[in-house]
């Protein structure tokens, strides 16, 4: 009986998740479109078919670790990540159209969903620090933007543009983009502001990638050509 249990639910999560990916190509196809409720409608209702799923227990249950790299080949465990990986997907897409609706509450939230499960991840610390730049939280942005540039250092002259052109001051944020390339100011992490080297808001755009911190960096380096859609 426990194993036609199993058998049932794995067979639920096969069929929510190509439900879920097929949502997932009909929001993709309206954002390229500039549909972005359309796509915002579709995201939601992929990720609430796979809400449902009990992939986390099930994984538990099987000894499965899904952030685990070297991950064990074989069918239920595949399944499971894909399920899990797709969910992920989704919430950086979705946090990708609220920052181009200016939710950024809404970005915000989405982002830390995907965090939540994996820690540090690039493209999500970076839609969650334009958010919370863009909310006038500027003591999680460093945070976040701190994070992201350790991560990936090639980003922090990158970073570095997104504040300024976001028209909101943050000398903190500097100083540390500062310190980690080399010129010495001290860290302070206060909330203090700055004067002038204000610039347009600009929003943030991205494609898929199979390597995450691959894709953060790519949309980084476009997002500093880009122009406003506000």
């Amino acid at each position: 009986q426990a194993g036609a249990m199993k058998r049932e639910t794995m067979e639920l999560i096969r069929s929510c998740t190509a439900a879920a990916q097929a949502a997932k190509l009909v929001g993709d196809d309206a954002f390229k479109k500039g549909n972005l409720d359309r796509a915002a409608d579709h995201y939601i209702q992929a990720c609430r078919m796979l809400d449902v799923l009990p992939v986390e227990e099930i994984a538990k249950e099987m000894g499965l670790d899904l952030e685990d790299a070297d991950l064990a080949a074989g069918r239920a465990a595949e399944e499971l990540k894909e399920a899990r990986d797709l969910m992920l997907s989704l919430q950086l897409d979705l946090s990708r159209v609220c920052l181009h609706q200016e939710d950024f509450e809404g970005a915000a939230e989405a982002a830390t969903n995907v965090l939540e499960k994996r820690p540090g991840e690039p493209k999500a610390l970076y839609h969650r620090g334009i958010a919370y730049l863009r909310m006038g939280q500027k003591s999680e942005a460093i945070e976040d933007f701190q994070l992201l540039s350790e991560k990936d250092p090639s980003l922090l002259e990158t970073i570095r543009s997104e504040v300024l052109e976001h028209g909101h001051t943050c000398s903190n944020l500097l100083r540390i983009l500062r310190k980690q390339q080399g010129q010495g100011e001290e860290l302070n992490t206060g909330d203090e502001s700055s004067e002038g080297d204000e610039a347009e808001i600009v929003d943030v755009d991205d494609e898929e990638d199979d390597n995450a911190e691959t894709m953060a960096a790519d949309e980084a380096r476009e997002v500093a050509s880009a122009t406003t859609k506000a």
